[in-house]
């Protein structure tokens, strides 16, 4: 039986001029001898053979492409004639996976990639001049993907290592090498493809952190704390971050299970009836609320108390207030829910005749939000008032530039597009000039740790935040 009577389909003539060899060895021999490769498929090789080769026997067998070499052992399952030349035929014996391995391999965790936004791959054909391999990747898992490609791509072959160059939906695109470790032929409708399962071997950090934005927007089972634990930890988690308002009771209890989790003495307020609240989600997990409420020119407002004046506000029906704002994630990447949150906001619920933002938020928190445009009008033991102009901290003005970037780039992009804001001479150049800094932006703020630094918030215990708290005004 011949390596191409395994499946028409997965088999390929290999041309002289495909840089395509194979080396031979009897078990007891020493040395290889090289032999002009036939045809190849992901399973098996025919190969040139003067020498009589007896079927059933056993090779080791060694498959150079483009100079890679990739060592098997085989087993010969066929011999014949073909236009004066003796044909063997060849078939890859690849290792079993032990059970432990096999225990292992159900253990680790696999994220499903989301079937309208799946990320694909391209690669250059080994062997071949020019000629490229398109995948599509189905799962992510902490060491490496599951390919699926068109089952004409015979010459990938186990253990062979490829440069795959991955596109993720709006994330971006990076370079990852991977082995491949598994092939086989499955069936998609009536359509045979090939499904791959490859290792990663070379992985940057970028990489890693642009595979967990992706997951986070798009795969239904990734959370932040399983990506965290494999350093697939994302570049920006918000934006894996759906915001919506609140629309139904199951929302509300969402929202209410959110302010017991920060230990309100009052989930429930009277003043939701006359609000706007918001809800985060990841998945479908909630991890952010806040309730947004626009007064009227007469109307009190909730941080009057705490800031202790009403002149530093002339007009309240030109603004809007924040308050009761909770997450529910680990504290590393609290800052970046929060100012997801406030950036979902100010584009969402500000508009020409309301663009000041008031805050209210507990004291320690505050520093998530100054250096980002909003002054603190005043605090008291607990809680802090801020305020910001929202659409003056958009065109740029009394923002950090590379703050700016990581903060309000999004909004502005989104509101100069849609015409609500339409920055005039000095401020489109400040614009552009901010826009320039992106780059730097991203480098800075590569890590949730830089982050977190650069907002001006340390990750302290807890009994320190609650001695801060405790400190006289």
């Amino acid at each position: 039986m011949k390596v191409s009577s395994v499946d028409k389909q997965v088999v390929s003539d290999v041309r002289e001029t495909d840089s395509i060899l194979a080396r031979i060895k009897k078990f007891h021999e020493t040395d290889f001898d090289s032999a002009r490769v036939w045809r190849l498929s992901p399973f098996g090789v025919e190969v040139v053979r003067d020498e009589k080769l007896d079927v059933g026997e056993r090779l080791d067998l060694q498959i150079v492409i483009e100079g890679r070499r990739t060592e098997f052992s085989g087993i010969v399952i066929s011999a014949s004639v073909e236009g004066g030349h003796t044909i063997v035929g060849i078939r890859f014996l690849l290792d079993q996976p032990t059970r432990a391995e096999k225990q292992d391999n159900r253990k680790s965790i696999r994220w499903v990639c989301s079937e309208e936004h799946l990320p694909k791959a391209i690669a250059p054909s080994p062997g071949r001049f020019n000629e490229f391999i398109h995948f599509t990747v189905r799962n992510i898992s902490a060491n490496g993907f599951q390919l699926t490609t068109s089952i004409s791509n015979v010459f990938l072959i186990p253990k062979m290592h490829l440069t795959l160059s991955l596109s993720l939906p709006m994330v971006g695109d990076t370079v990852v090498t991977v082995a491949i470790v598994r092939i086989r032929i499955d069936t998609l409708g009536a359509q045979d493809f090939l499904d791959l399962g490859v290792e990663l071997l070379d992985v940057s950090r970028d990489t890693r952190r642009k595979l967990g934005q992706y997951l986070i927007q798009f795969s239904d089972n990734a959370t932040l704390e399983s990506l965290r634990s494999h350093n697939f930890l994302p570049n920006d988690v918000s934006m894996g971050i759906k915001f919506q308002t609140s629309k139904s009771e199951q929302d509300y209890r969402h929202i209410v299970e959110l302010r017991k989790k920060s230990n309100v003495a009052s989930p429930n307020d009277p003043r939701d009836n006359s609000s706007r609240l918001i809800l985060g989600f990841v998945n479908d997990k909630p991890v952010f609320t806040a309730r947004v409420s626009f007064p009227a020119a007469l109307d009190s407002l909730e941080g009057d108390q705490i800031s202790g004046s009403k002149e530093s506000i002339a007009r309240r029906d030109e603004l809007i207030e924040v308050s009761s704002i909770h997450a529910d994630c680990p504290d590393f990447l609290e800052p970046e829910v929060y100012l997801a949150g406030l950036r979902y906001i100010c584009t969402s619920c500000t508009n020409s005749s309301r663009h000041k933002v008031q805050l209210i938020t507990k004291r320690e928190k505050k520093n998530y939000f100054t250096r980002v445009g909003w002054d603190v009008l005043g605090q008291d033991k607990e809680k802090a008032v801020l305020l910001t102009n929202a659409y003056d901290a958009i065109k740029g003005k009394n923002t950090n530039p590379l703050m700016w970037n990581f903060v309000w780039r999004e909004a502005a992009d989104y509101l100069i597009e849609a015409g609500v804001i339409n920055p005039l001479g000095i401020e489109r150049v400040m614009l552009s000039l901010y826009r320039l800094l992106g780059p730097l932006a991203r480098l800075v703020f590569a890590s949730s740790t830089s982050k977190i630094r650069r907002l001006g918030v340390t990750q302290n215990k807890k009994s320190e935040r609650d001695q801060r708290d405790s400190d006289p005004l």
